[in-house]
């Protein structure tokens, strides 16, 4: 989750929101990758709850309802796993759902097939006992870096043992390369005129681009 990600959810639902009232009937699923936070620079907890809040607000005042694909390791950090669970518990309580990141947010390129199969299973033990708390689903699997094997047989092998435990595989569909804003945004300085400015000018820059890109897939 990232700082631009919140300009990103607002964006998509407004142009989606427009599409549907022209008549067009199109619809976009809104997910939100690497559950409770990931960012280039160091950030505390609480900023990262603080952080998830403001996203919760963006998501509930358009009636949206996202998915957050939860990579376990990041909640499993001393000091602060109760307030990782908290988010976890914050998405659910606001009608969000859960999904399976895997744990360590390794791909099928680099590791082994039995490396991924252990990091779904380790990815699931507390993001199916927040779900099941809260009384809903634990449905969903995305794999990081999109890598769905090295080959059609590994590929299947990994399928298969998805549906296996309940999962049905979660594709990201449409490429806005967020990440790459919100590396530059996030080095940006924190206070002062010339903060704002600079700001101002990567939001307008990632405006265009994400309304290219939802215009080109």
């Amino acid at each position: 989750m990232k700082h631009i990600t919140i300009h990103a959810l607002l964006l998509l639902t407004a142009a989606f929101c427009s599409s549907a009232v022209a008549g067009e009937q199109k619809r976009v699923a809104i997910t939100i990758d690497d559950v409770p936070f990931l960012a280039t620079t160091p950030i505390s907890a609480e900023a990262a709850a603080a952080l998830n809040h403001t996203i919760l607000e963006k998501l509930k005042r358009y009636n949206v309802k996202a998915v957050g694909f939860v990579n376990e390791d990041r909640l499993l950090v001393s000091g602060k796993i109760d307030i990782g669970v908290a988010i976890l518990d914050e998405l659910l309580g606001a009608g969000m759902e859960l999904g399976n990141h895997n744990f360590g947010h390794i791909g099928l390129w680099k590791s082994s097939l039995a490396e991924n199969q252990d990091a779904v299973l380790k990815g699931e033990v507390l993001t199916r006992w927040a779900s099941a708390r809260n009384g809903s689903p634990l449905r969903y699997y995305r794999h990081p870096y999109t890598q769905t094997g090295k080959n059609e047989d590994e590929k299947q092998a990994f399928e298969n043992f998805l549906v296996s435990h309940g999962y049905t595989v979660a594709p990201f569909t449409m490429e806005h390369d967020d990440y790459v804003f919100s590396c530059v945004y996030e080095r940006l300085p924190a206070r002062g005129l010339e903060g704002d400015a600079q700001r101002a000018i990567v939001i307008s820059e990632y405006d265009a681009h994400l309304r290219r890109s939802v215009a080109t897939f």
